[in-house]
């Protein structure tokens, strides 16, 4: 399954955390964009239908910036917590996304130097759900300006709050572990055995080291 389980959300917790308290190096010097909270974790209660959430995004930087709202899917690279988004062209039906089903209360916004503001984020149906953990990205992006002096390089910057939500009902984590393929003779015990594990729940699972 694609799901975070428990184990790897404190890794990629950690990784948003630096996502969102590290100047992201722009055409015309630092740019320092900042958001809270990094990550939001949503548990739905019984009965609920919709629920939502609030992200300040604040411009650091001695110039105005304009940021484009936008929401992505993503999954976890490896164990260590790092993550790729999905992007728009993902094939398949990723039942576990939760992309969306987010709303913003509005696709941009204008901050002028050291200003903050807050972005209401919505989930307004919630029963359409999937049972178990759902994930997805609240991408703030810096929209380049005009008219940069040549010379210059042109940066994407963007800066994301991770959502991980999971539904009241119908969560399973459950692992399996395959019988170890031994030789039937042997005559010195093995050092080493590899052991396969099989999730068989809804959530992904995670090695801790």
């Amino acid at each position: 399954m694609t799901i975070l389980g428990r184990l790897g959300w404190s890794a990629i917790g950690i990784l948003a955390v630096l996502l969102a308290t590290t100047g992201i190096a722009s055409a015309t010097g630092t740019s320092n964009i900042a958001i809270s909270p990094a990550i939001e974790q949503i548990n739905l209660q019984s009965g609920q239908t919709s629920t939502s959430f609030s992200t300040a995004i604040t411009n650091n930087n001695k110039s105005p910036v304009v940021i484009q709202i936008s929401m992505n899917d993503f999954t976890a690279l490896n164990e260590t917590g790092s993550v790729s988004f999905l992007g728009a062209n993902y094939p398949g039906n990723n039942l576990h996304g939760l992309a969306q089903w987010m709303r913003a209360a509005t696709t941009s916004i204008a901050l002028a130097p050291g200003a903050s503001q807050t972005v209401p984020i919505s989930i307004p149906d919630t029963k359409g759900l999937a049972p178990g953990g759902h994930y997805g990205a609240v991408i703030f992006r810096v929209i380049p300006t005009t008219g940069s002096s040549k010379g210059q390089l042109s940066t994407n910057e963007e800066i994301s709050t991770l959502v991980f939500l999971t539904t009241y009902s119908g969560r399973t984590q459950a692992i399996s572990m395959q019988k170890p393929a031994l030789n039937s003779i042997f005559t010195v015990m093995p050092s080493s055995v590899n052991l396969v594990f099989t999730s068989t729940g809804n959530t992904q699972t995670a090695r801790k080291a």
